[in-house]
């Protein structure tokens, strides 16, 4: 998937909705309150993030705990992030304060054990204007109707399907029931479903630990970063 495709395909942040700057992400390793190494997820999830954590992930064995707080971000990434994190087969908690919008908290249902206070909220994908993705100007839905397709690339409709469909994957292996993965599909940006964080503790994850795969992907996001120096 290019560069390019993305910027299609995005589950902006509320604040950037609002007309807000969108803070740029950041993953990072820091020692948490409990003394416990935590992998460190905030700001906007972007399509780089799944290298960031593999790596981190990899290269620090110590690391018990994945902790996120996000506006959300791109989709394609939050589906990414969040198998980045079940390979990896640590817990994932939003800490009281803190929130998982959107893609983040897709990213958040890769978790094998969520310890979860703080805000989380779901909704759809779906298709913004290319110019106004790329912009300073805020995010704003854009209708689906036969009348707004002519302003996307034509790969736009099935590229929606397949982050749609991935997004779908994700929530029902991190143990969404069906029923649930339609409130999901039926909200918008501006009208999150937020099932409780009870109830999302709840849902048992049927994905297992991949560390070969965690290990393969941080390899390729190695290759990839050191072919760009």
């Amino acid at each position: 998937m290019s560069a390019a495709f993305r910027l299609f395909v995005v589950i902006p942040s509320l604040p950037t909705l609002a007309g807000g700057p969108a803070r740029a992400g950041q993953v990072a390793v820091d020692r948490g309150a409990d003394g416990r190494r935590d992998l460190i997820i905030t700001g906007e999830i972007a399509a780089s993030d799944q290298c960031h954590a593999a790596r981190f992930l990899v290269d620090r064995p110590d690391i018990r705990r994945i902790v996120v707080n996000s506006p959300g971000g791109d989709a394609w990434a939050g589906t990414r992030l969040a198998r980045v994190i079940a390979w990896s087969g640590l817990p994932v908690a939003v800490p009281r304060g803190a929130k998982a919008y959107s893609a983040a908290a897709v990213a958040v249902m890769g978790g094998a054990a969520r310890e979860l206070e703080g805000d989380i909220g779901f909704h759809a994908p779906f298709l913004v204007d290319r110019k106004v993705a790329s912009g300073p100007a805020p995010l704003s839905p854009t209708p689906l109707g036969p009348a707004a397709l002519p302003r996307y690339s034509p790969n736009a409709r099935p590229l929606l399907a397949e982050v749609t469909a991935q997004t779908r994957t994700v929530l029902r292996d991190g143990g969404m029931p069906a029923a649930m993965i339609e409130r999901v599909m039926a909200a918008g940006p501006t009208d999150l479903w937020k099932p409780g964080n009870a109830t999302l503790r709840q849902w048992a994850s049927s994905q297992k630990p991949d560390r070969p795969a965690l290990e393969r992907l941080a390899r390729t996001c190695e290759s990839v970063a050191g072919s760009l120096r």
